[in-house]
């Protein structure tokens, strides 16, 4: 009888290993998967470029090309902003939804405001600068995390 306690202990304690050590794992996995992901996008959103090398290139085309530059990069940021803090994902779609009314507006002919408009195009370059500071910031902080867990499980 105390063989049969002695086996469910050693049982149960192992079975409490394997299963930390599967948690353990999985922590692995996912921060891999994110940075991961978040690297992927961080690519995606650098290769976004503005053509402005054509010599006739006027002041409209360029900011048109900036703005849609800009739209792109808010669109893949869009796709991970669940990583990032709400507020900040809440203003790239205001701003979206801000750039959309005034494109709107001229190609209906209608006025646009030109003081919100240089407003609204001068917060791009530092919208821009601030997703890519969010997306390096999560994933430094994300390896930060792996290499902890990487080190709490060599340590058990």
């Amino acid at each position: 009888m105390l063989g049969a306690l002695i086996g469910a202990v050693v049982s149960a304690i192992t079975a409490r290993q394997q299963a930390s050590l599967s948690l353990k794992q999985l922590k692995l996995e996912m921060l891999k998967s994110q940075i991961s992901i978040l690297g992927n996008a961080l690519s995606s959103l650098s290769s976004v470029v503005v053509d402005v090398s054509e010599p006739s290139l006027t002041i409209d085309q360029f900011l048109s090309r900036g703005i849609d530059s800009f739209r792109e990069r808010a669109r893949l940021f869009m796709n991970i902003s669940y990583l990032f803090p709400s507020e900040f994902e809440a203003h790239i779609s205001r701003l979206c939804e801000e750039i959309s009314q005034c494109i709107y507006l001229a190609k209906t002919g209608q006025a646009i405001d030109e003081a919100s408009s240089h407003t609204l195009i001068g917060s791009i370059p530092t919208v821009e600068k601030e997703m890519d500071r969010q997306i390096r910031g999560k994933l430094r902080s994300l390896h930060s995390e792996l290499d902890k867990a990487m080190f709490s499980r060599r340590s058990n």
